[in-house]
């Protein structure tokens, strides 16, 4: 091959190769390709770039809700805690116990589950209002009362769902001046008390 044979194989590959990067630029440039980051084994989120949520562990973390109420500093209040907590942690959320917490009659130590109700009970109850984790004995099961209508105090009845300071002094005074209720039914009888609610308490109240 003589050298201006040469000369024009090379010019013939130069102008291939400048069409070709052309064509590639053109091709990228008109398209929406955007670089996926990789996240190889080693590679941490922020190095991948990942969205700043999906690195968070907050958000593949379990949690329970818990209603804490009686002897705390925060009380009813509901909870969030990771899952495997134990009661010790829900009354420490809860702003902690108070002076006259009776702590003695509760296993700390004992695991709580999603929608459960600790209920902290007070030095000298003689009862602890139903639907609530009182005496939460070894095992870690809770132990169950019904709450008397008759009897309860006031306190006592507003540890019930839906029942509040106003509707608890209805029920008192509802008892002080009809005399004792004969049924559980009867409690409809006071205002505010509909169907509804009494569906919600009636497993655990009594007379």
């Amino acid at each position: 091959m003589t050298a201006r044979s040469r000369r024009w194989v090379i010019r013939i590959l130069t102008g291939i190769g400048i069409l070709a990067a052309g064509a590639a630029y053109l091709f990228f440039s008109g398209s929406d390709y955007v670089p996926i980051p990789v996240r190889s084994e080693n590679t941490s989120a922020e190095e991948a770039d990942l969205p700043e949520e999906v690195s968070r562990d907050e958000s593949f973390a379990e949690w329970i809700y818990v209603h804490v109420t009686g002897a705390v500093a925060k009380p009813d209040q509901v909870v969030r805690l990771e899952s495997g907590v134990r009661v010790i942690d829900a009354i420490e959320a809860a702003g902690g116990s108070l002076d006259e917490a009776d702590l003695g009659r509760l296993n700390l130590a004992a695991k709580l589950a999603d929608g459960q109700r600790l209920y902290v009970p007070f030095v000298g109850e003689d009862s602890v209002p139903a639907g609530q984790v009182p005496g939460l004995n070894d095992s870690g099961s809770a132990e169950k009362s019904l709450t008397n209508l008759n009897t309860a105090s006031k306190m006592e009845l507003q540890a019930l769902p839906g029942i509040g300071p106003a509707l608890a002094g209805r029920i008192i005074t509802y008892r002080e001046t009809k005399g004792a209720f004969a049924s559980i039914e009867q409690i409809m009888n006071v205002s505010g008390i509909g169907e509804v609610l009494f569906q919600q308490i009636r497993d655990l109240i009594t007379v």
